[in-house]
């Protein structure tokens, strides 16, 4: 049995000024724009792989979504677990719905833009 630790951490900061608020807030739309798209497409042609999924978004959507490659990295991640954690609630007959919903969006942080296990973000 395989168990995957996560940790959530909230960081303090400085007050935002509005200009950088407003670039967060478009980050964080796009991000999820692009988990919702991607959780979809996923589910639908049953991709159960984030390598899987990167290699098969559409080039349109990285138009529409003009995003870092890590936020789709992570997203693909995102999505994944996602329709892995809804094909196991379903296989127990604990859904409700028929394929699954988006309620919650947080951005992972992934190795990529941390380097090592020993840097700071």
């Amino acid at each position: 049995m395989r168990v995957k630790l996560t940790r959530t951490v909230v960081l303090e900061s400085c007050p935002l000024t509005r200009r950088k608020f407003e670039a967060i807030k478009e980050v964080y739309t796009d991000y999820s724009g692009l988990l919702l798209i991607l959780t979809e497409h996923a589910f639908e042609n049953k991709i159960r792989s984030p390598i899987k999924l990167r290699s098969s978004i559409p080039p349109e959507l990285k138009v529409k979504y003009e995003l870092p490659s890590h936020y789709y990295y992570t997203a693909c991640q995102d999505a994944i677990a996602r329709v892995k954690g809804f094909l196991e609630k379903k296989r127990k007959g604990k859904v409700k719905t028929e394929k699954p919903v988006i309620r919650k969006v947080s951005i992972w942080s992934c190795g990529i833009i941390r380097g090592s296990h020993n840097s700071t973000l």
